[in-house]
């Protein structure tokens, strides 16, 4: 099931705690399926801490060592590993184009606003040469 495998590769990747909820039963006037329940929480090394079941309402509850987080971030290095200027704005992954465009950009940023100066020099001569 999918649900136990993108999360706990999230904490991992993140290198902290994950609490996953889920509904159980079918919910009216919708009834578009059945949820599953299954919620669950995971540690900063993707271990299952607490699960509940799959068809009843209940209180999911687990004990967390908060000092696991800075441990796991120092002996695995996925957060340090991480780009955050690669990121956009809003959070998410900037595409591969959007970031080679950038850093071409970045390299040529004096050269194109050099570039652009002679040229609307020069159009400003040639008019003045037309008059």
């Amino acid at each position: 099931m999918l649900w136990k495998l993108e999360q706990p590769a999230h904490a991992v990747a993140n290198g902290y705690f994950m609490a996953c909820s889920n509904r159980v039963g079918t919910e009216a006037p919708w009834n578009i399926g059945r949820f599953y329940g299954s919620s669950y929480f995971v540690d900063p090394r993707g271990n299952f801490l607490a699960v509940g079941s799959e068809d009843k309402d209940e209180l999911v509850v687990a004990e967390m060592d908060l000092d696991m987080i800075e441990e796991v971030r120092r002996v695995w290095q996925f957060y340090r590993d991480r780009r955050p200027e690669t990121y956009r704005r809003d959070g998410r992954a900037a595409s591969v184009s959007t970031l080679l465009i950038r850093k071409w950009h970045r390299r040529h940023r004096h050269a194109i606003s050099t570039r652009a100066m002679s040229l609307s020099t020069a159009r400003r001569s040639r008019r003045l040469d037309r008059r």
